[in-house]
This record gives structure tokens, sequence and C-alpha cells, in this order.
């Protein structure tokens, strides 16, 4: 409700311009996990299915000190580069700022990860609501008082982080002590989280390219204004996927307290049901699509791009939620980051073909659809193959049909007649669905 209440707000208030600006910081803070290389991903593996009290209370205060050394040292480097090398003062202010607000967001994320793995997940969800809380409530009231200036919002979306990371520090007290003892065994314990967690930091990279490198070529071949209401299509189903991926925080943890051998009939009922979610999600589209309209009519491009953006909501839930959470279980991040680097390079040939050769957002966006499609029907099979799991063809098929079905109604038709048409096929699918019972839900 906070990121669809500043989705609202945000773009209304400011201008294009500044709104395409401040969108980019947002982007750029996307790139802030780079940072960890593998060390938060590590200890995420290493802890979990472990509980708060069994793990050594020295060890990851101790690590944990560390990491918030080499966190403080990379965000020096990306200052200083934001300073010299930066295009523009606009460029350099948003450089800056992102720097600054990698700290406190890798720091954080450390102990994220963490309450993750433990399975502590009410205390990563109180450290994620207290600065968003905070953020919108400010902004909200600055900008119903005609506050505009993108610049002032990012100083206080850093500040809001500041705020999240001194509250995740206090959720964090049981777990971490004031007085550490150095012993040299710790080096060997950072050494083998960066060793576990190598594979699935580049694999988080690879996968985060592949819609990241689309977005950098839309802003450097159109306009900051462009990129800014792609962005603002982004933003609106990123309402959708906050809300479905909160799933996905609880499924690993879940999934290591569970037998591996009921994997595959967990996958098999998962994957229905949310096979049939994704496709009732695209109804979403048009109701969000009306209130552009209305509320925000400078933006009614984004509409045209929410076509292909809303059916990568698809395929990108189904990927984290399910496909994800079984192969980390699995331990196969090695699978997992061959999966996206074949998908990102698909993406960064269709990229530049597109770049070079059309002069269209939209091909270059569905281009990126076909892309994270590709990679989550390739991440689906792999899975299957290692849980000998057969006879799930028929909802991929109904996936990769409602998709190519609603993108076509939308380009043909208005808003309106497709959205009936779009209504009638989800009746008729659910209502066969259940005769033949492919639809077990």
């Amino acid at each position: 409700m906070i990121s669809l209440l500043l989705v609202l707000i945000v773009p209304k208030a400011l201008g294009i311009t500044s709104y395409g600006y401040w969108q980019l910081y947002v982007f750029y803070t996307t790139f802030s996990g780079f940072v960890n290389l593998g060390w938060v991903e590590g200890v995420y593996l290493d802890y979990g299915g472990k509980d708060s009290q069994s793990i050594n209370s020295n060890d990851i205060t101790l690590e944990y000190k560390l990491f918030l050394l080499y966190a403080l040292s990379a965000s020096f480097l990306l200052f200083s580069f934001g300073t010299f090398f930066a295009d523009s003062t606009n460029e350099r202010f948003i450089f800056q700022m992102f720097a600054i607000a990698t700290f406190l967001t890798v720091s954080r994320g450390f102990l994220q990860y963490l309450f993750q793995s433990i399975d502590e997940i009410k205390r990563y969800s109180k450290s994620i609501l207290l600065d968003r809380f905070v953020y919108a409530t400010i902004v909200t009231i600055l900008l119903s008082n005609g506050y505009n200036d993108y610049k002032g919002l990012i100083i206080l979306d850093i500040l809001s982080k500041l705020v999240g990371f001194i509250y995740t520090l206090l959720l964090s007290r049981d777990i971490l002590v004031i007085k550490t003892n150095f012993d040299i065994g710790i080096l060997r314990i950072i050494k083998g989280h960066f060793l576990i967690g190598i594979s699935l930091f580049l694999s988080n990279i690879a996968s985060q390219l592949i819609m990241s490198v689309s977005r950098i070529m839309i802003k450097n071949k159109w306009s900051i204004e462009i990129f800014g209401k792609v962005s603002l299509g982004l933003s609106l189903i990123s309402f959708f996927m906050v809300f479905i991926n909160a799933i996905g925080v609880v499924v690993f943890p879940f999934l290591k307290k569970m037998n591996s051998n009921n994997y595959a009939c967990i996958y098999i009922k998962s994957y229905n049901i949310f096979s049939i979610i994704m496709c009732l999600i695209l109804i979403f589209y048009y109701p969000v699509s009306a209130f552009v309209s209305l509320w925000l009519p400078n933006y009614l491009e984004s509409i045209k791009y929410m076509v292909f953006l809303f059916p990568i909501c698809i395929f990108e839930s189904i990927t984290l939620i399910l496909t994800n959470s079984f192969l980390k279980a699995e331990r196969q991040e090695k699978k997992m980051f061959k999966i996206n680097f074949i998908s990102f390079i698909l993406s960064f040939i269709i990229n530049g073909i597109t770049y070079y050769l059309f002069n269209s957002v939209d091909i270059m966006l569905f281009g990126l659809l076909f892309s994270i499609g590709f990679k989550s029907m390739y991440s689906s099979t792999i899975l299957r193959g290692s849980l000998n799991i057969s006879g799930v063809m028929t909802m991929d098929f109904i996936l990769i049909f409602s998709t190519l079905f609603f993108i076509g109604l939308n380009q043909t038709f208005v808003l309106w007649h497709a959205f009936i048409f779009y209504l009638v096929y989800i009746i008729v699918l659910l209502f066969v669905g259940r005769r033949k019972k492919f639809i077990k839900v």
C-alpha cells in the first residue's frame, strides 16, 4: 500500500523531467546489492533453516562489523566515482546520493537476509515497513503542500533508510553483541560465505541485468522523459510484485525445513495455483490503465508500455516465488547462474538488435518480455528435471497463450472491449480447466 501511495502521488506532483530523474535514482539503487559480491548471499544460504538460538553471536557480530567496514569502503569509492565522472550536475548529485544509499541498503540488507534465512519474517517485515512508512508520510505531507523538488525527495529517502538501518540494528540486539573477541577463524567463515554465495550473487546480477540493460538503452536512446514513463509502468506493476513476492520470502526457509522427497508434490500444486493467479492478475491492467488516464494524463504512454510490463510480472513472479526458491533449497546456485546468464546473453542480443534497427520502445519491451519468459520456462524445465516432474506442460502452454492473447487484444481493440474479451477468456479458461481437471486449485 505504501508503494501504491508513492506511485499515485510522486508523478502527479513532480514534472515529467523531475520524475525521470527521481526514477533514475530509484533505478541506480537497484544496483546496490552488487556491492555484496556474494558475501551476504552466502550468509543467507549458510544459515537457511536454522534458528536464532543456533547462531554463534560472537562470530556473526564480528563478521557483520567487518562487513560494515567493507560496505563503507565500497560506498566511498562509488561516491568518488560519481563526483569525478558524472556527465551533469543532476547525474552527479544522483550518483552521490546513490553511493550513500548503497551503504545503508547493504548494511541493513545483511541483517535482513539473516532474518529471512532463520525464518524471522516478522523482524524482516518490520525492518522494511518502518523506513517506508516514515518516508511515505513525510513525502505525502510535503507534496500535498506544493513541494516538487526531486532532490529533496532523494535526501528524505536516504534519511528514512538511516532510520530503518538503526531500527534493524535494534531488532538484531538478541543476535548481535556489543563486545566481540577477534578470532582468526572468522576469516575462514567469511571466505566460506563468499564461496557458497558467489554463484547465487552472479545469478542475481545476470537476472537483474536482463531488465536493467533495457532501461539503460531506453534512457540513452530516447530521453529522461520516456525513461520516466516506462519507469512509471514498472512502478505500477511493482505494487503487484511486492505483494506476490512477499510470499517468496517465506518459501525458502519453509522448504529448508521440509523433507526434500516432498518437493515434487509441493511444486506441482503450487505451480498450478500460481499459474492461474498470474493469468488473473492481467485483469488488473484495465483498472490501472483507466486510473492512469484520469489521474496522470501526462503519462498516457505508460499505458501502452504496461501491455508488455504486466506479462513480465507474470513470468518474473513465478520464477522468484517458485523456481528460484526450490533451486536454492536444493543448493543449485550454479544452475541458477547458468540459466540467468544464458537468458541475459539472449536479452543483450535482442536489445542490441532492437536498439540499432528499430526506433520503437514497444519492440524493445516485447524483446524484454520474450527474454524473461524464456528465463522462466527454461528455469522451470531445469527444476522439473531435477525433481523428476512431468505432466505440467499444459500450464506452461496456458501461461504463454494467455500472454500473447492479452497483448494481441490490447494492440487490436480499445481498452474496454479488450477487457470484456479477456474477462470472457478467463471465465472460459477456469470453467474448461475445472471440467478437464488440468486446473486443480
